[in-house]
């Protein structure tokens, strides 16, 4: 087997791969199969850092033990003679035309020999990049097998200058000139006899000329000096500023002393601008904030940022109905404008006007990437407002807002499953923000809460319930819940049997700020069965209750107990009998 770098390679299978490949010619034919010996060595041998030279180590071992064989087994030919065939290189194609007549051989291979040997017997396996061969190790490919003798170099000749006259006399012609390169000795001396004239004496007291030690100066490199280049770079960007200054002055440009807003007002400006890739940077920005930071992140210290977000959370109608509202700060503004939304004061019909609208398709629940988008975007908006009313000075700053109860009227009125999560969003709102609202019956968003505990849904029931019930808790009286529906005081006397502590809980806050005023009592005595609500209130009175005995009941308690028998009590055998009959575990059980 031949060897490749450490690897023997099995003749074989490198005899049947070229030719399933369609032989040495077609594989060697860099235009119909270009880089195959490449992709034939990584196979053989492995990808390595030298795979050109191993592809051509892998090319020679087939060249020179198989290109005759498969010449003469697949294609059923003769072979060239080993002359023109296995004692040349590899490099090349179209060994099978290969004949005396036609092909030439190089002049370098027959130069390779020394004393004219004909370069026959010469085995060379390098690739065509290597001068200089290796130690042949037994069965490579690699090295030569036979190599001539290093020669010495030619010998230096001094250069001597012909010193005689240009022109000489017949007389002088016997005498001795300077000797020519040529008639130098091999050992490079000049011969003794040359050396009896001055001309000669001088070539012999020839000296080389004294070699001085180089004076070296260090290059400046960005590597042994960087401050210098560091230097030489501000210097650079000074003199360009300085430049655009004299050329803009008065003008303040991006980069030059200005490194803009920060992330909170970059987030502020980029929703304002109701650029759909900006809102989102902002909305994503600004819901890690609200969520991180929700205890010093203030509405008040960005003017703008709550009516942006609120405005945002409007949008949403434009996804169900043919409106896109836009908000009014007039005092004059036309109250019949049926896209218009008051901002001073707050809309009191803005339910008329959206059921006004005409209504978007939209019951297929599945929807296209535009309507997730916009939507994604609206509930992340109403999210931050939720995270941003846990805090107390932002539900103060909030409740002052007219706009938010038409937030909370235009996205309670929405029936689409789509925004159930933004529904969940605006009464988490609404129960932060319900103690400071003081509003009638009349009222949209009141209205609009009593409508939530109409449906099944157990976190808005829950929501809702709380926030109906906080209806202007901090003011100086009671808070008067006008109106509730008998269907509402019906659904709670269901509920509060629900053995549902959260719910529970929400109902009973419910009842005891509805009954807090006389006229609210009798008209729940009129409803409802009041005796069967009186005898489960009662008995959630005692609900969770544990006994608890005196000292003096526990001193009779322990006066009257028995002492503890000492022998076990005898069984009646029919007892037993009957005790029998169980097998295990049963029979302990019955025992």
């Amino acid at each position: 087997m031949p060897k490749v770098s450490v690897n023997f390679v099995n003749l074989n299978d490198l005899y049947s791969r070229v030719v399933a490949e369609g032989g040495y010619d077609l594989v060697s034919d860099t235009k119909a199969k270009p880089l195959m010996w490449r992709k034939i060595a990584e196979d053989f041998v492995g990808k390595g850092a030298h795979v050109a030279a191993q592809a051509f180590q892998v090319k020679s071992a087939y060249y020179k033990n198989l290109a005759a064989f498969e010449i003469s087994d697949h294609w059923k030919e003769d072979p060239p003679p080993r002359a023109i065939l296995e004692d040349l290189t590899a490099k090349g194609t179209g060994v099978r035309g290969r004949t005396l007549e036609n092909f030439d051989r190089p002049a370098k291979e027959m130069e390779r020999l020394p004393d004219g040997a004909d370069s026959d017997s010469e085995n060379n396996d390098t690739t065509p990049k290597q001068d200089k061969g290796d130690v042949d190790e037994p069965g490579s490919t690699t090295g030569r097998s036979t190599r001539g003798l290093r020669q010495a170099p030619p010998q230096r000749v001094l250069f001597q200058p012909d010193l005689n006259p240009a022109r000489q006399s017949r007389n002088t012609g016997n005498q001795l000139t300077s000797p020519s390169p040529g008639t130098m000795a091999a050992n490079g001396l000049s011969h003794p006899s040359y050396l009896t004239n001055g001309t000669n004496t001088t070539l012999a007291n020839y000296e080389p000329r004294q070699q001085y030690p180089l004076s070296l100066k260090p290059v400046t490199t960005p590597a042994n000096n960087p401050d210098l280049y560091r230097l030489k770079r501000k210097q650079q960007q000074d003199a360009t500023a300085s430049q655009i200054a004299k050329r803009f002055k008065g003008i303040m440009l991006p980069g030059t002393g200005f490194n803009g807003p920060n992330i909170y007002v970059r987030a502020q400006m980029a929703l304002q601008s109701g650029i759909a890739d900006e809102e989102q940077y902002a909305l994503h920005h600004l819901v890690k904030i609200s969520h991180e930071r929700g205890d010093k992140y203030q509405f008040a210290q960005f003017p703008g940022l709550a009516e942006a977000l609120i405005h945002k959370v409007i949008q949403v109608t434009s996804l169900f109905y043919d409106v896109d509202w836009s908000v009014s700060y007039a005092d004059d503004a036309k109250a019949e404008d049926n896209a218009a939304l008051n901002g001073l004061y707050g809309t009191t019909n803005v339910l008329e006007k959206l059921k006004a609208r005409i209504v978007l398709d939209t019951d297929d629940e599945i929807q296209d990437s535009d309507f997730m988008n916009s939507l994604g975007r609206v509930t992340e908006a109403a999210l931050i407002i939720r995270n941003m009313v846990m805090l107390g000075e932002n539900a103060q700053y909030v409740a002052r807002l007219p706009l938010l109860k038409d937030y909370f009227c235009v996205v309670l009125g929405l029936k689409h499953p789509s925004v159930v999560e933004l529904q969940h969003y605006a009464l988490e709102t609404a129960e932060q923000l319900s103690v400071f609202y003081e509003i009638g019956s009349k009222d949209p968003l009141y209205q609009s809460l009593l409508a939530q505990l109409r449906g099944d849904d157990r976190g808005k029931i829950v929501t809702t319930l709380r926030t109906v019930s906080r209806l202007g808790m901090r003011l100086p009286e009671n808070k008067r819940l006008e109106d509730v529906p008998a269907y509402v005081l019906h659904n709670i006397c269901e509920w509060i049997m629900v053995e549902d502590e959260e719910l529970r809980s929400a109902c009973l806050d419910f009842f005891f700020q509805f009954t807090s005023i006389a006229d609210n009592v009798e008209t729940l005595i009129q409803t409802i069965d009041i005796m069967s609500l009186v005898r489960f209130l009662a008995r959630l009175l005692m609900s969770n209750t544990q006994e608890v005995l005196r000292k003096d009941r526990r001193r009779q308690q322990a006066a009257v107990e028995e002492p503890q028998p000492t022998q076990v009590p005898r069984l009646a055998r029919e007892l037993i009998e009957q005790l029998l009959k169980h097998e295990e575990p049963e029979r302990s059980s019955h025992w």
